[in-house]
C-alpha cells in the first residue's frame, strides 16, 4: 500500500515540473513559425532590391546588364563590321579606300599609266582634218651618202632626246606645257605646237623598242597653199645645203635632209584625204633618227 501511494506521489510531482517546460516550448514553436527564416530573401538596409534582381547563374557573364551585349556576344577585334579584318590591311600601309594600292598606278577609265615603251592609251578627240593614222616609217639615204660638215645634227624632238620612253615623254612634255591630244599604239599626238617659227596644227611622236624615233607636225588648209613649205625648203637649203632626196609625188613635193647616225628631217607638200574625208593640202615636217 505504501508503494503504491509513494509511486503516484512521485508521478504527480513529475507531472508538476514537466508542465511550464511544455508551455515554454509551444511559446517558442508559435513564435518561431511567424519568423521569416534567415535564408529568405526580404527588403532590408545594406540589402537593396534583391528580390526583383536575377540570380547569379541568369546575370550577363562579366555583371554586364541593362541591355548591353555580354563579352561572348560582343564582335571580336578582327571581326567588327565596321573595319576590315587584319588579313584584308595592305601590309605596306599605303592603302586607302577609294585609292588603289602603290602596287599599281591606274589612270581614269581604268587604263594602266603608260610605261615602257607601249601604252594602253586614251582615245584621241575628234579632230576632222588631221591627216589619218599610219604607220611611221623613216626614210632612208642613198648607199652612196657620207655625213659631211655642215649636214643635220637633230639629238631629239621638242626638247626630248631620242630613245627617250613613252612613259618619261609624256610627263616632260605635259611638265613643258604641251597639249597633249591622245596616245597609245606608240604614237603621242599633241595639237597647236610652235616648231621652226610656225604653228603646227598638230603634230605625232613616234616611239619603238628604243624609245622615241621620230616626229610629224601637220599644217593643213582647205586650199592649195604652199607658202610655207617654200619658206622652210629655203631655211634648210641655206643651212644644210641641196637636200640629199627631192622628188615629186602624189601631186606634191618631199625633200630629205640626212645627218649622222641616220638622223634626218624631211619636208612634204601634198593634197591628203583628212580623217573626215575632206581634202586638204597639208604641210608635213618631220625629225627622226
Amino acid at each position: 500500500m505504501k508503494r503504491i501511494i509513494r509511486t503516484v506521489a512521485i508521478a504527480l510531482i513529475c507531472g508538476l515540473l514537466a508542465a511550464p517546460q511544455i508551455e515554454a516550448q509551444g511559446r517558442r514553436n508559435n513564435n518561431g513559425g511567424n519568423r521569416p527564416s534567415s535564408s529568405a530573401s526580404a527588403p532590408g538596409r545594406g540589402q537593396g532590391n534583391q528580390g526583383n534582381r536575377p540570380s547569379a547563374g541568369n546575370r550577363p557573364a562579366g555583371g554586364q546588364n541593362n541591355g548591353r551585349p555580354t563579352e561572348n556576344s560582343r564582335p571580336s577585334g578582327n571581326n567588327r563590321p565596321d573595319r576590315p579584318s587584319s588579313g584584308n590591311h595592305n601590309q605596306g600601309g599605303n592603302h586607302a579606300p577609294g585609292r588603289p594600292s602603290n602596287g599599281g598606278h591606274h589612270n581614269p577609265g581604268g587604263q594602266p599609266a603608260p610605261g615602257g615603251h607601249h601604252a594602253p592609251g586614251r582615245p584621241a578627240p575628234a579632230r576632222p582634218n588631221r591627216p589619218p593614222h599610219h604607220e611611221y616609217h623613216r626614210p632612208t639615204p642613198p648607199p652612196t651618202f657620207r655625213p659631211h660638215h655642215g649636214c643635220p645634227v637633230v639629238n631629239g624632238i621638242l626638247g626630248i632626246t631620242f630613245g627617250t620612253a613613252l612613259n618619261i615623254s609624256i610627263n616632260q612634255l605635259m611638265n613643258s606645257g604641251y597639249i597633249i591630244d591622245s596616245y597609245g599604239n606608240n604614237v603621242v599626238y599633241l595639237r597647236n605646237v610652235r616648231e621652226q617659227g610656225y604653228y603646227w596644227n598638230d603634230a605625232a611622236l613616234y616611239y619603238g623598242s628604243g624609245g622615241l624615233m621620230g616626229s610629224e607636225f601637220y599644217y593643213t588648209t582647205n586650199y592649195y597653199d604652199i607658202a610655207r613649205y617654200n619658206s622652210l625648203y629655203n631655211s634648210f637649203v641655206r643651212q644644210y645645203g641641196s637636200p640629199i632626196n627631192y622628188q615629186a609625188v602624189n601631186n606634191g613635193y618631199v625633200a630629205t635632209w640626212f645627218g649622222y647616225n641616220n638622223q634626218y628631217i624631211s619636208l612634204q607638200f601634198a593634197p591628203i584625204y583628212a580623217s573626215n574625208g575632206q581634202l586638204r593640202y597639208v604641210t608635213t615636217l618631220s625629225y627622226g633618227k
